[in-house]
C-alpha cells in the first residue's frame, strides 16, 4: 500500500490518499472524489509524479511490482478536477429548491 498526497479542493491544503496495489484507475477517482473533493467534484485526470497520466477506466494503476517499488511514499500526484454533470437543468440549485418545497409540505401535514 502506497500513500501519495492530493491536493484538496482548498489549494493550501493537501490530502493522504491510499493507493493500492490492484487499485485501478476508476477506484482510484472514486476514492479522490470523495476524500478531497468532499463528492463536490468530478475527477478529469490524475498524473503521477513521474507524469504518467492515469486512466480512469478499470486499467491497473500500475503496470507491475517494478513500477510500484519506483514510487515514493507521500511523492504529490497533480488531480484535475471539474463540475460534476447535474443529469437535470437546474443542477444543485434546483434541488435546493425542491428540498425546501418538500419541506414546507410536510411541515404543513
Amino acid at each position: 500500500m502506497l500513500n501519495r498526497t492530493r491536493k484538496l479542493i482548498f489549494c493550501s491544503y493537501r490530502v493522504w490518499i491510499r493507493v493500492n496495489p490492484t487499485d485501478t484507475g476508476r477506484t482510484l477517482a472514486q476514492r479522490i472524489h470523495v476524500v478531497a473533493t468532499y463528492k463536490s467534484r468530478k475527477i478529469l485526470s490524475v498524473t503521477t509524479t513521474s507524469g504518467k497520466d492515469i486512466p480512469l477506466d478499470d486499467t491497473a494503476v500500475f503496470d507491475g511490482w517494478s513500477e510500484i517499488e519506483q514510487h515514493e511514499d507521500g511523492a504529490p500526484w497533480e488531480v484535475e478536477w471539474g463540475p460534476l454533470d447535474h443529469g437535470f437543468p437546474g443542477g444543485r440549485q434546483f434541488m435546493k429548491q425542491l428540498k425546501a418545497g418538500l419541506r414546507g409540505v410536510v411541515k404543513e401535514q
